[in-house]
Formats: C-alpha cells, sequence, structure tokens
C-alpha cells in the first residue's frame, strides 16, 4: 500500500486573457524584471476530473467556499492508447493557498472499454490508502481535459509561471464519450503564478509587472459549464 506524496501550501494566481496568446505570455514573461527563464519542456496536460453525481465539488467551486478539493488523473503527452505513468491527484483549498496529494496509478488503455466500474477496479489495484479508496468510492469521472502548458522560473527560484493555452474539454461521464466530441476554449490563454506562501509579501513585486489583473479562474468549472450548459450556476 503507497503511502502518497503531499506538497506544501502555495499560492496560486490565476490571469486568464482573452487578447493574449502564449507567444504574448511569453513576450511578457521574458522581459520580466525578475528574469524568468523557461524551465523543463512544453507538454500537453492531460486531466480526467471525478465528482460526486450531484457535482458537489463543482458547486462547491462556483461559490467559493473556503474549503474545497478537485479529484483528478494526470498525465503528460499523448491523451489516447496506453497511459504508462497517471497519477491521481487530490488538489485541496483552504481559502486561497493550495496543495496536492498525489498517487501513482497502474497503466491506463485509454482506447480499452471503460465502462462502469473500470476506475474503481483500477484504484483497488494502484495500492491505494483504504481512505482514499472510501472517498472514491462515491466519485464518478465528469470531464477530460488537456491543454498545452509552459513552464517558466524566476532568477532566485522563488516564482514560478505557467502558461495553460489551446483548452479543451470533453464530458467524460457520456456514455458516447470520444475524443473527437470536445469543445476548444481558443479565446483564453491562462497564466499562473505558483509559490510557496512565505513569499506572499513579495508577490506584488511579481504581480504589478503583468498587464492584466488577477482572475478567479479554474478549468474544472469552466469544462463543466462548457460542455453541460444547462446547468443551474
Amino acid at each position: 500500500m503507497q503511502e502518497g506524496r503531499y506538497s506544501e501550501y502555495r499560492f496560486e494566481r490565476k490571469f486568464v486573457s482573452s487578447q493574449l496568446d502564449e507567444h504574448g505570455f511569453e513576450h511578457i514573461i521574458r522581459h520580466h524584471p525578475a528574469f524568468f527563464s523557461e524551465i523543463y519542456w512544453e507538454r500537453q496536460v492531460n486531466n480526467i476530473y471525478f465528482d460526486t453525481p450531484a457535482l458537489r465539488y463543482f458547486y462547491d467551486n462556483v461559490v467559493g467556499k473556503s474549503e474545497r478539493r478537485k479529484v483528478r488523473i494526470r498525465w503528460y503527452g499523448k491523451a489516447e492508447g496506453i497511459i504508462e505513468q497517471p497519477v491521481l491527484e487530490f488538489k485541496i483549498k483552504s481559502g486561497t493557498l493550495g496543495r496536492k496529494a498525489s498517487f501513482d496509478l497502474a497503466p491506463i488503455d485509454l482506447d480499452g472499454e471503460l465502462g462502469f466500474g473500470f476506475f474503481q477496479d483500477l484504484f483497488k489495484k494502484s495500492g491505494l490508502p483504504e481512505g482514499i479508496l472510501e472517498e472514491l468510492k462515491g466519485l464518478n469521472p465528469s470531464l477530460l481535459n488537456n491543454y498545452g502548458r509552459r513552464y517558466y522560473r524566476s532568477v532566485d527560484h522563488k516564482f514560478r509561471f505557467t502558461v495553460d493555452y489551446d483548452l479543451k474539454y470533453f464530458d467524460f461521464s457520456s456514455n458516447m464519450f470520444s475524443l473527437g466530441l470536445g469543445k476548444r476554449d481558443l479565446q483564453n490563454t491562462i497564466l499562473e503564478l505558483k509559490y510557496n506562501q512565505e513569499y506572499d509579501d513579495h508577490a506584488m513585486d511579481i504581480t504589478q509587472h503583468l498587464p492584466i489583473r488577477l482572475n478567479k479562474s479554474s478549468k474544472y468549472v469552466n469544462g463543466i459549464e462548457i460542455i453541460r450548459n444547462n446547468l443551474a450556476v
């Protein structure tokens, strides 16, 4: 039975723009006085989100509850075929601070049969703790999304930017799920500033050089609203 990995609490500040694409944000970041440079490699991020049948996690985020969470499977690269290294993540928010609990999962064949019980079987054979398995019993897959992401870090290593673009959403709750039936958001690009809580007093030094204001944004909430536009919110 695996113990999981738990990150420290940190701030994640989001800036959403319909005027700037990833190249526009790159220009701003590279000319920032904190001397950001690109780290890692540009890659596609994929998530399968889970929620209760009544979409409790979705509505908790819509109304802005202080204590809220998202549950997802995340992997990088292609969104079809066999996923070799998927990770189960619990994204836990307490006010404006957030942390993640992560657990490795067994490989997933997205081209195979993903019927009722598939994910519960996956969780069981992945050696998850009993408490995590118990929480997952009441959750169903609700949304798949993917997007391109670029990564940047300040020269003092205290602040990170990510730029998310070409966002696509797929209704994973449907029996007719298909990667050919998704909806794309080509209008918005998301810049996210991430830093540990001990650096919060210096965050204004970073944000004052950005041409857009802080936004409240959740890709999970936006995706559910896009693919299920009959929801009452």
